[in-house]
């Protein structure tokens, strides 16, 4: 299933979204491309790896910047915390590998954070 049939399927509807990203299908999407709706997705994988590992945010947030992406956290400090990985090693690789490899070797910091 394609990111694009993702988006498609899921509407609008929140509890249908979350559906399809928790899912197993999720490790079989490959990003092929960095658009508009591959960073949707990748913002709504970080929610939910941060909602599974209790960390609590006021807003978070997925940019680009040249040749990186952008993880945006703002926690109870309200300052907003910003984390870079390289563009290029999405490609390939499912929205949720991505979520998990950058997230989790920072968890502990956005336990301070938090």
């Amino acid at each position: 299933m394609s990111i694009k049939n993702i988006m498609k399927e899921s509407g609008n509807e929140e509890k249908k979204y979350r559906k399809y990203i928790t899912t197993t299908e999720v490790h079989v999407l490959e990003i092929t491309k960095i658009d508009q709706q591959t960073l949707n997705l990748l913002h709504k994988a970080f929610e939910i790896v941060l909602n599974e590992n209790k960390i609590p945010f006021n807003k978070i947030g997925i940019a680009e910047e040249d040749a990186q992406l952008l993880f945006l956290y703002e926690g109870k400090d309200e300052k907003v915390h910003v984390f870079r990985w390289n563009k290029a090693s999405c490609i390939g690789a499912s929205i949720g590998a991505i979520a998990q490899s950058v997230l989790l070797p920072i968890i502990p910091h956005l336990r301070l954070l938090s």
